[in-house]
């Protein structure tokens, strides 16, 4: 009984052993290993970066006519003061609710 239990163990083990060397064979032989480049790629990617920030065409500069310019003063002028007229007629009405509280909802003190 030990003797057949022993020789099931190292029937295993060669059985092991051999499909894993036979596994190591096929991988190494069949396969092509991948290389990846970490110093001339990154060094091209950076130099195209470096060359890409140095080309970079600036855009003309667009000159604005005075004429413009006092145009957009004047409808900013008329924005603010329509902005404040509404925001003083908000303030009307929203004053009728600042004191929601009358006596008859005061607590009573005892």
């Amino acid at each position: 009984m030990i003797v057949w239990t022993l020789k099931q163990i190292i029937i295993s083990f060669v059985l092991i052993a051999l499909v894993h060397y036979i596994y190591d064979f096929l991988k190494n032989n069949l396969t092509s290993p991948k290389v990846k480049d970490l110093v001339n790629k990154p060094n091209e990617q950076y130099k195209e970066i470096y060359k890409s920030m140095s080309t970079q065409i600036k855009p003309p500069k667009k000159e604005i006519n005075t004429e413009n310019k006092s145009q957009m003063k004047d409808e900013l002028k008329k924005y603010l003061t329509s902005l404040n007229s509404t925001k003083a007629s908000i303030e009307s009405v929203g004053s009728s609710f600042s004191n929601n509280f009358d006596t008859q909802f005061e607590t009573l003190n005892l």
